[in-house]
């Protein structure tokens, strides 16, 4: 089975070595992600109401060390690192709105 690839170049003879081989060492890496060795989750909720502390359940077994809110469709939102657990992350919410969270840590 051939190997599963996110990127690949087109190269054939009329390039040189050294140029394939940056290529390739740059398809390995872009192939990668900056997600490897990584583990994220991305949540989405629909929040009723403005909400202090407000908890949503991660279902990471660790506590991440990054979060980042991708989108907000009205207001906004902060993240409370401080009160974030390895269950639960903490945001203040301004506005009833759907939101979108990448969470996890980088390795």
């Amino acid at each position: 089975m051939a190997e599963k690839r996110l990127i690949d170049f087109l190269t054939d003879e009329s390039v040189g070595q050294k140029t394939q081989e940056n290529f390739e060492k740059l398809r390995v890496f872009l192939n990668g992600g900056l997600f490897t060795g990584s583990n994220f989750r991305i949540i989405e909720r629909e929040i009723k109401n403005p909400s202090t502390n407000y908890l949503i359940g991660h279902g990471l077994s660790f506590k991440p060390k990054d979060c980042f809110v991708t989108n907000i469709s009205n207001g906004t939102a902060t993240i409370n690192h401080s009160k974030t657990t390895d269950e639960t992350i903490s945001l203040n919410v301004s506005d009833a709105s759907s939101i979108r969270i990448i969470v996890g840590s980088f390795s």
